[in-house]
């Protein structure tokens, strides 16, 4: 999973992320490494605290950020 930096994408990331998980089967949601740059890097720091299999939980945690 790679992220873009660039303020208002960070957002757009959120949103993203979360529709992607929720519209994928979980077995799909697949990734061996997640990288970011400038905003990128902080969604991608708060993805990575959450172990695989709970990308439905990393992704709300980011989306609260942008609330």
């Amino acid at each position: 999973m790679s992220l873009k930096g660039g303020g208002i994408h960070g957002a757009w990331e959120a949103g993203a992320i979360s529709a992607l998980i929720d519209h994928m089967p979980l077995e799909e949601v697949a990734y061996d490494y997640i990288a970011g740059v400038s905003i990128g890097a902080i969604n991608a720091s708060i993805f990575a605290t959450f172990p695989r299999g709970e990308e439905k939980e990393a992704a709300e945690e980011i989306r609260k950020l942008y609330q």
